[in-house]
């Protein structure tokens, strides 16, 4: 895993990958000042070679009474995942844009018993394409994203979700 301040020049990969990677410790930086009960998280933000945007906390400070991932708080951080990888999508255009969750749904899978590490894959050409010209029409485009999390090879936890972006018409262009 590499940190993303410094991770993404020179990467290369079969979408368009964003300038904006090397922002990531920015936007963990908003989260924590706009989001309060994201510090308890102790989380951070990085790329993997895989291009993924990946979301980690300790167990210790997210552990519940059976010393497993507390479920709470594998939401909160997949959920913040994804709203960072809003703002990566949406600054690879230079578009601002109020994110909310429309709606999300998760599955647990089998406990967590080890550090949270949770991935968010980039979104394709074709997803980002439409998300944009959903955004520029309408001022309003929604993103399906996905974050998970393996335990010895095995999806342990899915979190599937649909992202708004909610624009002025001068910020689309």
């Amino acid at each position: 895993m590499l940190f993303l301040s410094s991770a993404l020049s020179g990467s290369e990969g079969n979408d368009a990958q964003p300038e904006s990677w090397s922002e990531l410790s920015q936007l963990r930086q908003v989260i924590l000042d706009s989001m309060p009960v994201t510090r308890h998280l102790d989380f951070s933000l990085f790329r993997d070679a895989a291009h993924c945007l990946v979301a980690t906390a300790p167990l210790a400070v997210n552990a519940n009474h059976q010393q497993t991932a507390f479920g709470g708080s594998l939401s909160m951080l997949a959920t913040i995942a994804g709203w960072a990888m809003m703002q990566l999508v949406l600054r690879e255009r230079g578009c601002e844009a109020r994110v909310v969750i429309q709606k999300s749904r998760i599955s647990y899978r089998a406990p967590v018993c080890s550090d949270l590490v949770l991935r968010c894959g980039w979104p394709s050409d074709e997803k980002r394409a439409g998300f944009f010209d959903a955004l520029e029409r309408w001022c309003r485009a929604r993103l399906p994203l996905r974050c998970t999390m393996d335990v010895s090879g095995e999806q342990a936890f899915v979190f599937d979700a649909s992202y708004v972006a909610i624009a002025e018409r001068s910020d689309t262009r």
